[in-house]
């Protein structure tokens, strides 16, 4: 989803987007005055008057050729990150955006977090655009061969060893990517059956680069899970979707 903005002849662009269903979501933000802001660290996201939220992820900037500076800022989630619990069984949840959470938002703004003024978009209610996109994902259950009826409610499956995928994938950073200073991020989306395995993995989204190229056939090698389990807690077939920031070591 796309919404574009002017300000003093200048254009901005907010770009929403999800490749699988899920509370996060991917955030483009797109115009020349975030310019300033692109050799700052520790930005800081804010959607609602609960006041902003650091970003603890890598953030990736860039040149469009139309709107100027871009930052893409990917597993935003419109109440902050969960708080971890000790020792606690895992929690059922349901498959979208909470509507209590976007009905919370009405604004995105970019800043440091030290006071300093930031980069506002004046959204207003992103509730009915949220729905269209619940919606939306919600179709791609079928699509992919898995039950909607289950995941209402449920408890997704949780990769194992995520720190050990990672680590590996980005040892074998592309020699030729790291000489022409590529950086990038991929979106892949695996099928964890209700042993744990995983049986197929698709990239669903990238940055557009040259020499940059993860292969799911990693993926499926290494990946590790506990399987999803339904609202009465019985081993289900469902998917697991997340993204990976590629920084030039």
């Amino acid at each position: 989803m796309q919404r574009g903005f002017e300000k003093d002849g200048q254009r901005y662009l907010v770009t929403i987007k999800q490749n699988a269903p899920g509370q996060t979501f991917g955030l483009t933000l797109a115009g020349p005055e975030l310019k300033r802001l692109q050799v700052v660290k520790g930005l800081s996201l804010e959607l609602s008057d609960r006041g902003p939220i650091p970003i603890r992820q890598n953030v990736l900037s860039g040149q469009t050729p139309d709107y100027g500076t871009a930052f893409v800022i990917n597993a935003v989630m419109l109440d902050g990150p969960p708080t971890p619990v000790i020792d606690s069984m895992p929690q059922l949840r349901g498959i979208g955006i909470d509507p209590v959470q976007a009905a919370r938002a009405d604004r995105i703004v970019l800043t440091n977090g030290k006071g300093q003024k930031g980069v506002w978009f004046e959204t207003g209610s992103p509730l009915p655009a949220f729905a269209a996109l619940n919606t939306c994902t919600d179709d791609l259950l079928v699509q992919w061969g898995l039950d909607p009826q289950q995941h209402p409610s449920y408890v997704p499956p949780v990769m194992r060893n995520a720190k050990l995928l990672t680590k590996l994938l980005l040892k074998n950073y592309p020699t030729r990517a790291v000489a022409f200073g590529e950086s990038g991020f991929f979106s892949f989306r695996v099928i964890v059956e209700i042993d744990g395995t995983v049986s197929s993995c698709h990239i669903e989204a990238r940055t557009k680069v040259n020499y940059l190229d993860p292969r799911c056939e990693e993926v499926l090698r290494i990946a590790n899970f506990d399987p999803a389990r339904d609202a009465q807690g019985n081993p289900m077939r469902s998917f697991y979707s997340t993204t990976i920031n590629y920084l030039i070591p």
